[in-house]
């Protein structure tokens, strides 16, 4: 029973199940310009608010892939809303991969794709110090 809890207690702490030695790093629109540490051994993912209903999509525009890499698990998580409410939005998330210590920037923008505008609706960039291990 104590191991059980200790397992809990871990997955809470960290947000890994399974894995009390990595850290999560969750970074969203507000963390767009801001340096971030973290791990080669940490969980990292990107959440953007996103509704493509409205066709607007967000992509990643620049990206160092000796440095970070996509994961193919790329999900949109739509927001609960009572039953029968249509163009709601949600959240895109992309995990991350972190491949090499260094300094690294990802930058995504959210643009409807079938649009020629030059500026998109919105840009992000999220700027990352890799360390070696686990950023903690």
């Amino acid at each position: 029973m104590s191991m059980v809890l200790l397992w809990v207690a871990s997955c809470a702490a960290t947000g890994v199940p399974g894995n009390p030695a990595r850290n999560l790093l969750v970074l969203r629109e507000a963390d767009s310009g801001v340096w971030h540490r973290a791990g080669l051994e940490d969980a990292v993912s990107i959440e953007l608010a996103s509704n493509p209903t409205t066709g607007f999509l967000w992509k990643v525009v620049r990206i160092d892939p000796a440095m970070a890499r996509i994961d193919p698990g790329q999900s949109y998580v739509p927001d609960r809303v009572p039953p029968g409410i249509v163009g709601s939005g949600g959240k895109t998330i992309f995990p991350l991969r972190l491949l090499r210590p260094g300094k690294t920037e990802i930058v995504l923008e959210y643009r409807r794709p079938f649009e020629n505008k030059p500026e998109p609706e919105k840009q992000v960039t999220f700027r990352l110090e890799i360390v070696p291990g686990s950023s903690r």
